[in-house]
């Protein structure tokens, strides 16, 4: 069994575990502001129609937060067993961002255990303080954790290492790593036969790679990583009000709760201006950096088989409505520019025992065309999906715009809209709209993950390591791909199935309290 026969089995789990988590991870990040519009609505009106909505929410958030923390650590100790060489990752630049993340993490339940006993309790803006913190924390977890994959995306401080095997890729900052291991790794994976994750775990070759890391902190502070930062972590925040969104209008269709309505109000304003900043201020940033440090997930996504001009699109990526587009027959071109190169020409030969030394005979420029071809590939399917992911966000951005022009009056335009949507009913223009926001940004979301993952293929690393040589080399049996399957989805339809209870039916939820502080 080969490497592409385990990455067959692996990659479809994998995927489900990190989408899953990633919806726990959401909620997480998309209740607190929730939480805080309806306690300043509660705090100056003293409404308890907002308490108890407070309430509710937050028994959703503990058992959200639970389901996320059991989701993530089922996922992180998968990605080591079945991809273990993540531990290179881990053990450099991934090992401050994730030491930073257990902080967060144990700030978390620290403050929404703090949120939880003083609510009701001490003065509402006490609450609202705890709650704030909380948010912080698992904003800045959700910072931490993406630093990581951003470095994956583009490995920040490698300089103009990769362009020595892919010399169509730009400068990746200033050089924060040792060139020589650098080198050193990407030689013995390249020698190495069979599953070459085993060559970062064994000790006398780890010696020979060296100290990697100049700069621990190197995955967190770049401009690629502040654009991955704002953008998924504004689109996490969406998702999660989304889903509180529908929530609210499922409510009111199905039980005709005027109440629902007011909910909605209170965090819609919310919802509206981070849809409007999200594809015009942080989506207008990440794409920037995609055009600038990925070329090839750039070319995939614009269908650009061969380089052109187009004003607005180059407007977009590079401000410049004259800059060329470059496509791939361009980015060949550079593979063939180094055509005929040996490894040995550029790279002097060493006496490290661990390597082949007929590598040194490979040709870069070969080298270079094969992982060219395999982005390629997946143009048709990522030119697609993209596109796709921007119908999504502009679906979800219609909804939320509907929405408060139905609640809020702005003017002409929500005269307008109100008389378009009076044709339909209150009922259905609310649950149409909720959808669209629901469905919107679950498919931006969701896609422009995908995109990001597919987009630096053939890579893990991009320029650096292939998927091929991380995937574990024990044969994967498919009943262990199967228990995890199974695990993922009880963990996600038991949560589901909680929160929904909660949601409709808290007056249980209290009466269950009530029973277990009478018997303690």
């Amino acid at each position: 069994m080969g490497p592409s026969d385990n990455l067959a089995k692996i990659i479809p789990v994998t995927y489900l575990g990190i989408y899953l988590h990633a919806a726990f991870l959401s909620i997480s990040m998309g209740t607190p502001l929730v939480l805080i519009a309806l306690i300043y609505l509660w705090n100056r009106s003293k409404n308890e129609l907002y308490f108890r909505a407070i309430k509710t929410l937050t028994s959703i958030l503990v058992v959200n937060f639970a389901a996320g923390a059991a989701t993530g650590t089922l996922v992180e100790f998968g990605l080591v067993q079945a991809w273990p060489g993540t531990i290179f990752v881990l053990s450099t630049v991934g090992f401050v961002p994730f030491t930073l993340e257990l902080i967060a993490f144990v700030g978390e339940i620290v403050l929404l255990l703090l949120f939880i006993i003083t609510l009701g309790r001490l003065k509402p803006f006490t609450s609202l303080t705890f709650m704030a913190i909380y948010f912080v924390f698992a904003v800045f977890s959700g910072v931490v954790i993406t630093s990581v994959n951003s470095w994956m995306n583009v490995p920040w401080g490698t300089a103009d290492l990769a362009r020595t095997f892919y010399p169509f890729l730009p400068t990746y900052g200033p050089l924060l790593v040792s060139e020589e291991s650098y080198i050193n790794l990407r030689l013995m994976l390249l020698s190495s036969s069979g599953f070459a994750s085993q060559v970062i775990q064994d000790p006398s070759m780890v010696r020979e790679i060296g100290k990697f890391l100049n700069d621990p902190f190197v995955a967190i502070f770049n401009e690629y990583n502040l654009a991955s930062v704002l953008h998924n972590v504004t689109a996490a925040i969406i998702i999660g009000m989304s889903i509180i969104l529908a929530g609210y209008a499922y409510s009111y269709v199905r039980n005709n709760n005027e109440d629902s309505l007011k909910i909605i109000r209170a965090f819609i304003p919310i919802l509206v201006a981070l849809l409007i900043v999200q594809p015009i201020v942080f989506g207008d940033f990440m794409g920037k950096m995609v055009a600038s440090y990925q070329p090839t997930k750039f070319a995939a996504i614009e269908g650009l088989y061969e380089s052109k001009k187009d004003p607005l699109l180059g407007f977009l990526a590079f401000n410049d409505p004259d800059a060329l587009l470059v496509g791939f027959n361009d980015l060949a071109k550079r593979c063939d520019e180094v055509s005929g190169f040996k490894i040995k020409d550029i790279i002097p030969a060493t006496s490290k025992t661990s390597l082949d030394q007929t590598l040194y005979e490979l040709d870069i420029g070969e080298l270079c065309r094969r992982d060219l071809i395999r982005t390629q590939n997946n143009t048709p399917l990522l030119n697609t999906v993209y596109y796709v992911k921007i119908g999504g966000g502009i679906a979800a951005l219609a909804g939320s715009v509907g929405l408060f022009l139905t609640f809020y009056n702005f003017g002409p335009f929500s005269k307008i809209l109100r008389k378009i949507l009076g044709l339909l009913g209150q009922k259905i223009s609310v649950a149409l709209l909720s959808i669209l926001v629901l469905s919107g940004s679950i498919l931006a979301s969701t896609i422009g993950w995908f995109v990001r993952e597919v987009g630096r293929s053939p890579w893990t690393i991009y320029g650096y390591l292939w998927k091929e040589e991380i995937i574990t080399a024990v044969p994967i049996d498919a009943v262990i791909i199967t228990m995890f399957t199974i695990t993922f989805l009880a963990i996600g339809l038991a949560s589901a199935s909680a929160m929904y209870l909660i949601a409709t039916r808290p007056q249980r939820l209290d009466e269950m309290l009530r029973r277990l502080s009478k018997n303690e």
